[in-house]
C-alpha cells in the first residue's frame, strides 16, 4: 500500500494497493463476509439513530423542566416582592 499521511488533517490518502488473488471458489465467502459486514453497519447505524433520538428527547424534556422551574421561580419572586 502506498499513500500520503496528512497529519494536520488526520487523513491517510491511499494511492495504490496490491490486490489479493482469490480463487473462484473464494468469491462466495468474500461476498458473504461483505454482506454480513454491511448488515452489521446497518444495525449500528440504526442503533445510533435510536440513541440520538433518545438523547434529543431527553434534552427536550430537560429544557422543558428547566423552563418550568424558571417560570415557577419568577412567579414565586413576584408573589414575594409584590
Amino acid at each position: 500500500m502506498e499513500g500520503k499521511l496528512d497529519q494536520s488533517q488526520g487523513l491517510l490518502e491511499i494511492d495504490t494497493t496490491i490486490g489479493r488473488d482469490l480463487r473462484p471458489s473464494d468469491i462466495n465467502t468474500v461476498v458473504s463476509t461483505l454482506e454480513s459486514w454491511c448488515d452489521a453497519c446497518d444495525n449500528i447505524l440504526a442503533t445510533l439513530h435510536t440513541e440520538i433520538d433518545k438523547a434529543n428527547c431527553a434534552k427536550t424534556a430537560r429544557i422543558q423542566r428547566r423552563e418550568a422551574r424558571e417560570q415557577e421561580v419568577l412567579r414565586n419572586m413576584n408573589l414575594t416582592f409584590f
